[in-house]
């Protein structure tokens, strides 16, 4: 007897899978797997990635710009708020003009960082790195 939603091809093709069976043969794959695998990397070559010397030439310089074009046109922005308060409508306009730029203010803060960090070398510690 199908289905009405399963021919009786699909029907009969199916196989049954028993859980138990599953499972003892994942413990005989875990009970006889070994762990004291050791791997030797004494011959193996450094990665030689191109993109590596690429990317320390063209990151900071394109960090740098964005952050300052980050902070001229953010500044700008809330520079104009402040001065023209009126002219951007109700409260809600307002607040989140001011909430987006400082968002943006506050993600280009760390870019000078980070361009440091990539063409000379992270000097500033762990844990501002991690906070970067």
């Amino acid at each position: 007897n199908s289905s009405p939603l399963q021919s009786s091809s699909v029907q009969d093709n199916q196989v049954a899978l028993n859980f138990s069976d599953l499972m003892e043969n994942l413990s005989y794959v875990l009970e006889n797997y070994s762990y004291s695998v050791i791997l030797d990397y004494t011959d193996v070559e450094p990665c030689r990635n191109y993109y590596c010397p690429l990317f320390q030439r063209v990151a900071p310089a394109f960090l740098a710009a964005t952050c300052v074009l980050a902070a001229l046109g953010n500044g700008a922005l809330l520079a104009t708020l402040a001065k023209q308060w009126h002219s951007w409508g109700g409260p809600v306009g307002k607040t989140a003009a001011a909430q987006l730029a400082a968002a943006a203010l506050l993600f280009a803060l760390p870019l000078p960082a980070l361009a440091w960090g990539i063409a000379w070398g992270w000097h500033l510690g762990p844990w501002l790195c991690r906070a970067a």
